[in-house]
Order: structure tokens, then sequence, then C-alpha cells
């Protein structure tokens, strides 16, 4: 059941706290009346004027929830004065109204049979809340990899043989923290650089860092008892790969050696003697090897790796794919893609295409044979800056936004493609780097890994940016036609169409998946 409509500190407003000082809510409530009656009496007139609003709105049943705070304040504590106030007036007024201080599951049980009647919506509860988590990308990315290794730890411990349980519950205590509503401190905006303020936001952070801990931890138990080691540092060696998965398929399977040079890698998979296709890249401690391989659910193949003399290109003269330069740019079918990657990089299932000036012009289905570009300013891959210049003070042209995640005086930014370089290209993936420029940051990228034979497309958004007090958005559009298929959302637990699926009156401004 949701009752909907009503702030959580009405009681507060309505004075079952008593509360000297007026404040917006008591305003907007009870106006600016200063000349306030004992405690009782005043609770009875604020109770007895909100009731008559009700009524006169429509309101039908004989009771109504009230939801009321320890102090006038979010998060606050319990605070026993409550249970007297209420007495206090039940014996004053009670015969008239009636206070009583319920659970949830009590209110329900007292008022099911009255309310049968009460109009029924299937539907998510969207949040209001849920725009915080995309203001501190870095914590958030830190937290959902706390999350997956969480989660991975269940599947490949699904016994708990292994895991320690004080790190199960240290992992589930702080995801669960962390996941909690509330995003920064309640003076972000006024003060953002007082001691407190940063205190909270660090604390915050600090869940999602031993959650990551307390996961991380279980899981080198989890490998260690799978044979793991120090390999790191080998040049030759072995590795085992799981499939996490209850599907079988394709895999990627990727591991990192940490040396200065490794110029090539020969792989060899020991259950069925097959050498590997690999590929070689950089990575932050040394080099990633790369290749594919196919796994029934839950499969564990064992791989034996060994260093081999790298590939030497050597230009085959008796054909035109290059010049003197070295600038493969001559339209050819010897080697068919690298003149093409300036352009557009391509897969068997996908066709991306590019153009310095222009951004993203195309994202085309092979398979269907549909051009999957969504016109406008949302392009697929295309960074969008909104600023809501502050033409008061930070606090108030935010309490003039309402609901809305923009003012009416925002401007909109598109990100202009510059610049397009070629980062990998090889036998498993290929990966191209898109720079913009972006009102609004120093810098602005967007990597785009597509693999070679598998209909799979990796990316990732890099960004530095200004600093400044102003009401600002990045968004990052992955709009795409989608076949005129309906679109829904991962949701938590929950698939929804948005705005389809959900409680009327919830938030339709923005959803967090």
């Amino acid at each position: 059941m949701v009752f909907s409509g009503e702030h959580y500190n009405l009681g507060n407003a309505l004075g079952l706290v008593y509360n000297k000082n007026l404040n917006f809510m008591t305003k907007n409530y009870f106006g600016e009346n200063e000349k306030q009656k004992a405690h009782i009496e005043t609770l009875k007139d604020n109770i007895v004027s909100y009731l008559t609003s009700c009524e006169e709105s429509g309101y039908k049943y004989d009771f109504i929830p009230t939801c009321v705070s320890g102090v006038f304040s979010d998060n606050a504590p319990p605070n026993p004065d409550i249970i007297r106030t209420i007495k206090a007036f039940n014996e004053a007024y009670g015969d008239d109204i009636h206070l009583e201080m319920v659970t949830l599951q009590e209110f329900y049980d007292k008022i099911k049979d009255r309310v049968k009647d009460a109009p029924v919506y299937k539907g998510d509860l969207n949040d209001w809340w849920a725009n915080g988590v995309a203001s501190t990308p870095y914590a958030v990315k830190h937290y959902k990899e706390a999350q997956r290794m969480y989660h991975l730890c269940e599947r490949l411990d699904d016994h708990g043989k292994i895991s320690k349980k004080e790190f199960v519950r240290e992992a589930e205590d702080n995801l669960l923290l962390y996941a909690e509503h509330t995003w920064g401190h309640s003076a972000t905006i006024n003060n953002p650089y007082d001691t407190m303020v940063q205190n909270l936001d660090i604390r915050k952070t600090s869940y999602a860092s031993k959650a990551h801990e307390a996961s991380a931890k279980n899981l080198n138990r989890i490998a260690h008892s799978r044979g793991d080691k120090l390999r790191y540092y080998d040049l030759n060696g072995k590795i085992k790969a799981i499939n996490a998965s209850d599907r079988k398929g394709e895999k990627v399977v990727e591991f990192y050696i940490e040396v200065w040079k490794y110029p090539g890698v020969k792989v060899i998979c020991e259950t069925s003697g097959q050498e590997m296709v690999t590929q070689l890249s950089s990575h932050p401690r040394g080099v990633l090897i790369s290749f594919i391989d196919f796994f029934e659910a839950k499969e564990e193949k064992i791989y034996r790796f060994e260093e081999a003399a790298g590939k030497d290109e050597i230009i085959n003269t008796r054909v035109a794919y290059i010049g003197a330069e070295r600038v493969k740019d001559i339209v050819n079918d010897y080697d068919p893609k690298s003149y093409k990657l300036p352009y557009q990089i391509e897969n068997a299932y996908f066709k991306i295409a590019y153009e310095i000036g222009k951004g993203v012009t195309s994202f085309y289905n092979k398979v269907d044979h549909i051009e999957m570009l969504k016109q406008g300013d949302a392009r697929f891959f295309t960074p969008i800056y909104e600023n809501t210049k502050i033409r008061t003070n930070v606090y108030e042209e935010r309490r003039r936004l309402g609901r809305n995640v923009r003012g009416l005086h925002a401007k909109k930014y598109i990100g202009d493609l510059t610049e397009v370089k070629v980062i990998d290209d090889g036998e498993i993936f290929t990966t191209i780097e898109l720079f913009y420029e972006l009102e609004g940051t120093y810098f602005s990228s967007v990597v785009i890994k597509m693999y070679n034979t598998l209909p799979k497309l990796e990316f990732k958004y890099k960004i530095a940016k200004k600093l400044s007090t102003d009401i600002e958005s990045i968004y990052l559009p992955l709009t795409l036609n989608n076949l005129d298929a309906v679109l829904y959302i991962d949701k938590s637990d929950a698939i929804m169409r948005p705005g389809m699926d959900q409680i009327p009156g919830t938030c339709m401004e923005y959803y967090l998946t």
C-alpha cells in the first residue's frame, strides 16, 4: 500500500514534537501566525485545520497517516516526548480526534478493511533521491565493483565454505550503508568546503571502500583455494579461467602481467591443446593478454602461457595499402580495415561511423540491416553539458528548480568531436578514442572497444570537470533506435517501462538503473 502526497515531517509541522521556531513547512501548512498558544492547544488547532483541509479536498476516510521524526530534521533520532505528547492530547481531545503511534504493520492491520475500495496500481515507486548517485561517479564506480565482487564470491563459493562470514557481513553492512539514500551533507550547497561537510562525504565514500575491501578479501581467499598465486610477474606460467555464469557461450578471457616489455605471447588450452588467438594491449601495470574461448556453464579451463617473439610488421611493397610515410590511408582490399578506422569501427554485427566536426554519424546494425542512430542533440556517445547560471544565490537557485534538474534559463552544450585516436587494432578487439571539446570540462573523451567476433561493445567516458557553483549536468546519451520494440529499464531487481510501470505521481525526471 502506498499513501502518496504528504511530507515525512508532517507530524513535526503539526506539533507532535514541540517546535517553537517557524520554518517553511509550518508556514506552508498553517501560515505565519507568530502568536502560538500552549503546545497541546496549538497541536489541536493545527490538526483540526489540516483535517478540515483534507475533507474539503475530498478525502473520505476516518483516519489519516502522519509521519513524525524525533526532531524537525532528516535522519532524526527517536524522541520519547512524542508518546508523551500523544498521551496528553488524547486526554484533552481524544473524544473528537484520537492519536495513536503504530508500526506500519499495525497501521495496515487497522485500516485494511476500510480501504478495500482504494485504487490499485501496479508499478515501481521511482525515487526522487536517485539523482544524488550521479553526483559522485568515482565513488559509485568503486561501490559497484564492490557489489560485483560480492556477487562473484556468492557464485564461486555458493555454499560459503571458503568465504569468511565476518567479511561477508562487513561487505553487506557497508553496501547497505553506502546505498542508503543520503547523498551529501544538507549544507553541501551553502558550505561545500566546511570540515563537517567534507567529513560526511569522506565517511560516505568509506562505506563503499570498506565493502570493496571485505569482498576483495573473500575473493582472494576463493581464488587462492582454486590454485591462484602471485603470477603477475611470471613471464611464463598457467592461469585458470572460470565461467561464473549459468550460461554457456564464447567468453573473453583477460589477465595481465607486470612487465616493462613483452613482445608476444603463446597461450595453449590444456584441455583441448588448442593454441588461442591472442592480443596484447597496454595495462596500467604492464601488459594485458586477451583471448576468446567457448565455455559451458560454470566450466573451468586451465591455460599455459609463455613469452613469444613479437610480430614485426613488414610492408608488402607489392600492394598499395600504405604510403612511404607509414600511414595506412589508401583504399585497398589487402588491409580493408586500417584505412577506415579514422572514420568508422566495425565488426560482423555493428558499424559505428564518426566524423570530426560532426561526431557520431551512424550506428548501423548489420544483422538486422537497420540504422540505429537517432538524430537530434542526444546522439549516441556524444557528451552533453547543461548549465543553469546562478542569478540569485546557490541555495535559492536550486530551490527554484522544484522537481527539475535544470532551470528555466538553462543552456545546453553539445560536445564537438575534434580528434579520433586508434588505440588498439588486433585479432580480438579494436579500440578507438573520440576526443570532444565540451563546455564545462577541461577534457572529455569516449573510449570504444569493439570485439571483432562478438556482438559486444565496451565503452568508458573520461572527463576532467571544471569547478563551478552553477547548477550543472553531464550526460552521455546511449539512445538508439529500438527497432519498434518496447523500452524497458533494469531498475534494481525489477524490469519496468518508464512512465508506464510506475505509481502515478512518482519521479519521471530521471531514473536510476
